[in-house]
């Protein structure tokens, strides 16, 4: 019986079959949907007669991916990608994790024995929460879960098969899945996928390419900001998820090429959430936009964000009533007046200090309005009652603190700062918290 993923991709080659489905920037190479399917096919030898396994798979962007990935669905298994950095013990422990029963990348290909007896029925994808905070945990979803999220994000974005998206995002995290790989697959969005992260190298490649869609993160847009005089005309929407952008980044995009960058909001557990429909190029620092079509987004009692849709992932924490499954994360926040979402931070980052609870993110938030500061992490060391900070910036310790001082009440200044120029960041643009953390470590020994 086929899925209803399959249902659509057979509908995607009926309708463009003979266009083309993606091309490599790095050889050059493209290949049309038809050809991407006649691949697939080649491939599916691999995995006849092993129906409802979890197949884990490690392979860098490129066609093979996307290959490997309809090759798995045609199969009737789960996908689950883990990412290229993932070595050694610890692509060990998140493949048993997974309850994978194959991994293949491009240079083996293994069983894990212990998962023999393991199904994975009514599962289509596997992700993986970023990591950002701890250890990777695995997502189920439905074939059904991952279309709805994608066609909540194309019917509100406004994305067709006529767009080109430049694909830059590893497409095995939960951004580029629902973002990129599945309009591919049920849309029919073509994807040109991009080199690697050099700003200028990017530029020319949507420019040759002229793709018309950019979604990324910050990080990225930060560096392309550099180069806005020669950006392409091509491109009609820019997409930023992972962090707050600069204000000042925002305008100055504006200014020079009439682009307005869109805020997304989403989690690994629900798909997308939320888009702002900005039509000036300024937003609240706190403002994610609106929740998408098809997704309803509510407070719990403690002010933690709610989400229901037909894309949240299948699991025994997830409610589920006749608008879909709910989920509750551990972001916090309140709806304004305009009915968008505005973040105030992460339930559980609240600490006490002399009998009195602070909110670090109280602390980060007032220091990135410090200009100079580009970004601000608080914490508590082990085994200590006094606040730490870590600041991306090129401004001094002691220049920091001089301003800090009129932002904060005395027992709310850090005792400890450190200042570096970068702060290391996931794959998907997210602040590595357990990096830096040992970065900080490894300066003060």
């Amino acid at each position: 019986m086929k899925t209803s993923f399959l249902n659509a991709w057979e509908r995607i080659l009926a309708e463009n079959g003979n266009r083309i489905a993606i091309t490599e920037c790095s050889t050059g190479i493209s290949c049309t949907f038809n050809e991407l399917n006649y691949l697939a096919e080649q491939k599916l030898a691999t995995f006849v007669g092993e129906k409802h396994r979890i197949i884990a798979f490690r392979r860098p962007n490129d066609i093979s991916w996307l290959v490997l990935f309809l090759a798995i669905a045609k199969a009737g298994c789960a996908s689950a990608p883990l990412d290229t950095s993932f070595r050694g013990d610890t692509l060990l422990s998140i493949i048993k994790r997974m309850k994978a029963w194959q991994f293949i990348d491009e240079n083996e290909c293994f069983i894990y024995p212990k998962n023999d007896k393991i199904t994975a029925e009514g599962k289509f994808l596997i992700k993986l929460s970023s990591g950002s905070t701890g250890e990777p945990k695995s997502i189920a979803f439905s074939a059904e879960a991952m279309m709805a999220d994608c066609k909540n994000i194309v019917a509100t974005m406004g994305i067709t098969k006529n767009d080109i998206n430049y694909a830059i995002l590893p497409l095995g995290h939960s951004y580029a899945l629902g973002n990129l790989v599945m309009p591919l697959f049920t849309e029919g969005v073509p994807i040109v996928i991009g080199s690697g992260y050099i700003p200028r190298q990017m530029v020319d490649e949507i420019r040759l390419s002229r793709a018309t869609i950019l979604p990324t993160v910050p990080a990225v847009i930060e560096a392309l900001s550099e180069f806005l005089t020669v950006f392409p005309d091509s491109v009609r929407l820019v997409i930023s998820a992972g962090a707050n952008l600069r204000l000042e980044t925002i305008q100055r995009f504006y200014a020079a090429t009439g682009l307005l960058i869109h805020n997304f909001y989403g989690s690994s557990e629900t798909g997308g959430i939320c888009y702002d429909y900005i039509v000036e190029p300024q937003r609240d620092y706190e403002t994610v936009g609106k929740p998408l079509q098809n997704v309803l987004v509510s407070l719990t009692k403690t002010g933690r964000i709610s989400v229901t849709s037909e894309a949240v992932h299948l699991s025994a924490k997830s409610s589920v009533s006749a608008n879909g499954r709910s989920f509750i994360l551990n972001d916090a926040g309140f709806i304004n007046a305009k009915g968008e979402i505005c973040l105030t931070g992460r339930i559980g980052r609240v600490v006490k200090i002399g009998g009195r609870r602070l909110d670090l993110q109280f602390v980060e938030k007032n220091a990135k309005k410090i200009e100079g500061i580009r970004d601000c992490y608080a914490f508590v060391q082990e085994g200590n009652i006094k606040i730490s900070c870590a600041f991306e910036s090129d401004l001094t310790s002691e220049m920091i603190l001089k301003q800090l001082e009129s932002k904060l009440s005395s027992w709310m200044m850090p005792r400890r700062t450190y200042v570096i120029s970068s702060f290391p960041l996931t794959p998907r643009g997210k602040l590595d918290t357990e990096k830096l953390k040992s970065l900080l470590l490894n300066n003060q020994q």
